[in-house]
This record gives structure tokens, sequence and C-alpha cells, in this order.
């Protein structure tokens, strides 16, 4: 039960922020986050983007995002991740997470 308590108490303290995907860049270079924090990756560009982050101790890879639809990655561990789109390369974030 002791267990079960700890995660919903770590579940109420993460945050999330947004970025937007336009004219096949990220809205920024650079974002922090804090380890269990949410970031949205908001499609408002007029084409298809693919999300990936790849490195030895976190991995995340989307499906295709539409046009108009989210993705929301979890950065579950502490490190630096860049992220970039499989369709777009020269599209690329920098997260920096503690």
């Amino acid at each position: 039960m002791f267990g079960s308590t700890l995660v919903s108490l770590t579940a109420l303290t993460a945050d999330s922020q947004t970025v937007i995907q336009q004219h096949r860049a990220f809205s920024v270079t650079n974002i922090s986050l804090k380890r269990g924090d949410a970031l949205h990756f908001s499609n408002q560009d007029d084409f298809t983007h693919e999300i990936y982050i790849e490195s030895q101790v976190f991995s995340f890879e989307s499906d295709e995002q539409e046009p108009g639809t989210v993705v929301t990655v979890v950065f579950t561990v502490a490190g630096h991740f860049p992220v970039r789109c499989h369709i777009h390369p020269k599209m690329h974030l920098d997260v920096d997470v503690n």
C-alpha cells in the first residue's frame, strides 16, 4: 500500500509542457524538465511528423503523427535526450531532465 501511495504522490507532482511542431521545426530547441514530467508534441504543420528519442537510458518512437494530433512523452529518467523527427531530420530538440 505504501508503494502505491508513493506513485500517486509522484504523479501529482509531475508537470507538463507543450512543444509546437510547425514549419518543419520545434517551437524551442532546448527545454528542461523534472524526472516524471510530460512533454506534449503538438503537430500544427500540414504534414506528418514522427518523434524519436534514442539514448542508452531512455528511448521513444512515435507512430506517424498526423496534422492536428498530439504525442505525449513522459520522461521517467534523468539525463540529456536529443529529440528528432524521422521524417524531417533537421528538426531537433534537446531535453534535459533533472
